[in-house]
């Protein structure tokens, strides 16, 4: 036989043949061991669940994106949407004079325990505009600060906020007021794991009463001449707990309506309005 213009024996082209047949045979297996480790990896993945709580907002004002609470001279407005529950809200001064927040006498309170509003925050801010928590403080935004500027070595600056004690409110205007999150811990774990071998819906009800989860802000402010009063109120109304596909949706992701046409989507958590949170979390 000819190969190449060289002619070879039949003992040769059966150990060329075999030498083809080796470097096939391990492409094969290296190929075989792929794709096998993708679909055992495939196997392994976890997909995110998710626990959607739903709060009824006692007295409140339900708006698009807010829940009110208001008296004669200021109003309370929350949105509770975020992970973990968003417990901060805006102090707006509906009054035609100052009004001012006397965050030492007023109170955050969780299923009946009352913690202080005022906790002395500090938080730091660097040059490039970015949060750096001091070691003394919890991971919240700035509310109620005054600003103490240093320089440091070299061309950048330091922005020291310090949470006060005492937050004036303008007439006419508001300020955010800072209290964390609302919850982080997942609701009876037990029931989750048998919904998932059993692959039915799970959504636990509660009324006020037996309600696992209750929660509300005391604010006390003044106008230099009286001090006044004013309360929210909430409590836990349901939780549906369901896969990550049932909980995302996808929207464009363009930003100025129909004047442009060719824009790509987006996946995102569907959001469920004011009186609503989310915990993420996976079960293995």
């Amino acid at each position: 036989m000819l190969l190449r213009g060289k002619i070879i024996t039949g003992i040769e082209l059966a150990l060329y043949c075999f030498y083809l047949f080796l470097i096939m045979s391990r492409f094969s297996i290296q190929y075989l061991l792929l794709l096998t480790s993708i679909g055992f990896l495939s196997g392994c993945s976890f997909e995110p669940y998710y626990q959607l709580f739903t709060i009824d907002a006692e007295r409140a004002e339900k708006l698009t994106d807010g829940l009110v609470y208001q008296d004669e001279r200021c109003s309370l407005i929350y949105n509770l949407w975020g992970d973990g529950g968003n417990a901060q809200f805006q102090f707006k001064n509906n009054s035609e004079s100052d009004l001012v927040i006397l965050k030492n006498h007023s109170f955050w309170v969780l299923n009946g325990q009352a913690f202080p509003l005022y906790q002395g925050r500090v938080w730091g801010q660097a040059q490039s505009q970015a949060l750096v928590l001091s070691s003394r403080t919890k991971p919240v935004l700035p509310a109620g600060s005054i600003d103490n500027i240093s320089s440091s070595s070299g061309s950048m600056e330091s922005i020291e906020r310090i949470e006060m004690v005492e937050q004036v409110v303008p007439a006419g205007l508001y300020v955010n007021v800072e209290s964390g999150r609302i919850h982080n811990t997942i609701h009876d774990q037990c029931r989750i794991l048998e919904w998932k071998e059993n692959k039915e819906g799970l959504i636990q009800t509660y009324e006020q009463e037996t309600s696992p989860l209750k929660f509300h802000h005391l604010v006390r402010y003044t106008d230099g001449r009286d001090t006044f009063e004013i309360s929210s109120k909430f409590h836990l109304k349901q939780i549906k707990t369901v896969r990550e596909r049932e909980a995302m949706e996808m929207v464009s992701s363009n930003p100025c309506g129909e004047q442009i046409t060719d824009w790509g989507y987006i996946r995102r958590l569907k959001y469920l309005g004011p009186n609503a949170f989310f915990l993420k979390f996976n079960l293995e």
